[in-house]
């Protein structure tokens, strides 16, 4: 009977599969990370923040008096512009980014505090295949939170417009490649974020300082450095970040700041990869 416990505990790579190894590492990995109350914490999460994020936009654009002539006052011209139709998912990429982050870490440290990383690793001896089975299954799931979250805000922003009386007129001009951009660029920056937060995690092996340090790194780190030296702000992770998701802006063009973008998700799967090939497994 204990053989028999411990078999369903064991995880996939573990039994006996014609499929290729790292195909089976994936599996594993997505059978886990899609389990109902940890998938299911990060769908609302992401559903309410982006809902959240496009109320208090057009709401704000409707209570603007327009006589400032920046800030909210601008935003109703934003709003309905071609691309006013995705403005509140690219505003919401940061918050999004940070949930992403957290997924991630949580995703690595929960195998350490839990033990389950010795077995994943009697399992599969060949440790490179854990990392990238990992990798490519918490991957899937940020497409799927960047699908998740595009759908979300523009839907709203069509039924905000309606309620706030934002023109939509120009919004179908190009729909579909706006929103399909949008949607390519937000799980590109979101990736970004989780491989930040899958090398923390990989390093200190623990949720908490994982999600502390990716984010204080990119909401407090880069502000201070950006205020002591605003050029070599601009090549960091969270300004390339902004500017991908936004397709480019006045600091970085959108080529740059795509290859900054995987340059920094390729180092950070580097550093995961170095770090959990070299430390012994004692959790």
């Amino acid at each position: 009977m204990a053989s028999s416990a411990i078999s369903l505990d064991q995880p996939r790579t573990m039994r006996a599969s014609t499929s290729p190894a790292i195909v089976r590492a994936v599996r594993s990995e997505l059978a886990r990370l899609t389990r109902r109350t940890f998938l299911g914490t990060e769908t609302l999460i992401v559903a309410a923040l982006t809902l959240l994020a496009t109320i208090a936009t057009f709401y704000g654009a409707a209570n603007a008096s327009g006589e400032d002539g920046f800030g909210p006052a601008m935003m109703g011209a934003v709003l309905e512009a071609p691309g006013g139709i995705v403005v509140t998912v690219q505003g919401a990429a940061t918050l999004l980014g940070i949930v992403v982050l957290a997924f991630a870490a949580t995703a690595v440290a929960v195998d350490y505090s839990t033990g389950f990383i010795r077995l994943l690793v009697q399992a599969e001896p060949r440790r490179w295949r854990l990392i990238a089975g990992k990798a490519m299954a918490l991957a899937g799931l940020t497409v799927g939170a960047a699908a998740l979250a595009t759908l979300v805000g523009v839907a709203a922003s069509f039924v905000m417009a309606g309620l706030t009386g934002v023109s939509t007129a120009a919004w179908t001009s190009d729909l579909l490649g706006t929103v399909g951009a949008t949607f390519v660029n937000l799980s590109l920056g979101l990736m970004v974020w989780g491989a930040i937060g899958f090398a923390i995690a990989v390093i200190t092996r623990s949720t908490a300082a994982a999600i502390a340090g990716g984010i204080g790194y990119v909401l407090v780190i880069e502000n201070l450095l950006g205020l002591l030296n605003q050029d070599l702000a601009q090549w960091l992770p969270g300004s390339a970040i902004t500017a991908l998701v936004a397709g480019g802006n006045a600091t970085l063009g959108y080529g740059t700041a795509l290859g900054l973008a995987a340059g920094y998700t390729l180092l950070g799967l580097i550093v995961s990869l170095a770090v959990f090939q070299r430390r012994d497994i004692t959790a």
